[in-house]
């Protein structure tokens, strides 16, 4: 590898690892000459090379697990109950309730502070933006697992009409993709006005998920 390419390649992992948040890759390695930074391979490279003369640069915590492996209430489960109702043992009610509370509590914070900022245009998501209910968190989280299911290049593919990727599912819940693509654009767990940011005493890294 020339040294204009190596260059450039730490060039980009440093921009990747800027943008994301997270500090440099720190797993190091050699495969036939090549450099093997975290999961970001320099270089051609074969699936057959990797793992090869691996070195940990700093130390790697060691975390035990300590609790019970295994679904905790899977004693709820058999075999005459519905997919639908295997999933609501898991995603219970209350659960859906929540986030339909913060979601709809998070889309009237940032309509809000739209608003100060100016008009909203008439075909932005913020005019756009209904309140969401219980049914249709429910609908929203069955296309979410329709689309693990079914792989489509691009998530308005799941409404298009083009016979190649026509499959019909989304569309049939009554969840239009522009509705889709609002709750998304305003889906959320917590309130963000009780967020404490990073660095102060009380910050919870997690704090946007610790409610479920």
């Amino acid at each position: 590898m020339s040294s204009e390419s190596s260059d450039s390649d730490t060039e980009l992992r440093t921009r990747v690892d800027q943008s994301s948040g997270y500090p440099p890759s720190h797993v190091r390695g050699r495969t036939r000459g090549h450099i093997v930074r975290g999961s970001r391979i320099t270089g051609s490279q074969r699936p057959s090379d990797m793992g090869k003369d691996w070195k940990i640069e700093g130390s790697v915590q060691d975390i035990t697990f300590s609790s019970i492996p295994g679904i905790s209430n899977a004693s709820n489960i058999s075999e005459n109950l519905s997919p639908f109702q295997v999933f609501h043992i898991f995603i219970n009610n209350d659960i859906i309730s929540h986030i339909k509370t913060e979601t709809n509590r998070y889309a009237t914070q940032q309509i809000a502070a739209q608003k100060r900022k100016g008009p909203i245009s008439k075909k932005s998501v913020f005019s756009r933006w209904k309140p969401v209910t219980i049914s249709d968190i429910e609908r929203f989280l069955a296309i979410i697992v329709h689309m693990g299911f079914v792989r489509k290049p691009r998530l308005w593919d799941y409404w298009s009409t083009n016979p190649i990727y026509d499959s019909k599912f989304a569309s049939s819940l009554q969840i239009s993709r522009d509705r889709f693509f609002s709750m998304l654009a305003f889906l959320h767990l917590n309130n963000k006005d009780t967020y404490i940011p990073r660095g102060n005493p009380g910050h919870d890294p997690l704090y946007k998920l610790v409610d479920l």
